[in-house]
């Protein structure tokens, strides 16, 4: 109670709202806004999959983000890539408005016959890092790799870059890219 008494004379002067603000500050219900924080991933050249035609949506009251969209092809270790059939991406996280990261798993399903893969899961992973910058730049993710007939191409974790995300800058605010995003996924 003393804090508040000092801060309202000092406030005094200076007008109703910023005695209210520094009230809000002091009590800790204004919080500074969560500061931009790459992961600055990098993928190797092999292996690298593509997924294109991701919708992103971020959801800020539920705190829920998915990106959906197409595996299209992966580079395992020739420089022409293999096509993936009837591929799947998904990411699905919790992620706090502050831009903490609760929970999360990337799902991507396809066949890649070249390869001697039947349809199924190629790689499954639980999120364990998230990064981002500034708006519109790339969101960057790292998964644990628990399951998948690529997992041992993979290894142990699993880089994801997505980029045209339609990402605002913060996770205070909703948003989504209208199905335009694209991902670089490999280790």
């Amino acid at each position: 109670m003393k804090k508040i008494m000092v801060l309202m004379r000092f406030a005094k002067g200076f007008g109703w709202a910023l005695t209210v603000a520094m009230m809000l500050l002091s009590l800790g219900l204004i919080t500074e806004s969560a500061q931009a924080r790459p992961l600055d991933l990098t993928l190797q050249p092999s292996p690298d999959m593509f997924s294109d035609a991701i919708e992103v949506n971020y959801d800020a009251a539920s705190q829920m983000f998915t990106a959906r969209g197409f595996a299209e092809h992966i580079k395992n270790g020739t420089d022409t890539p293999t096509q993936v059939i009837n591929g799947q991406f998904e990411i699905t996280a919790a992620i706090s408005n502050s831009g903490d990261i609760l929970s999360g798993t990337l799902t991507i399903t396809g066949e890649v016959p070249s390869l001697g893969i039947g349809q199924g899961q190629l790689l499954v992973g639980n999120i364990s890092a998230l990064g981002y910058g500034e708006a519109g730049g790339a969101v960057e993710f790292q998964f644990d790799t628990s399951d998948g007939a690529m997992f041992t191409q993979f290894g142990p974790a699993i880089k994801v870059i997505l980029g045209q995300s339609g990402f605002t800058g913060n996770f205070a605010q909703n948003f989504n890219n209208g199905a335009i995003g694209v991902a670089g996924i490999g280790w």
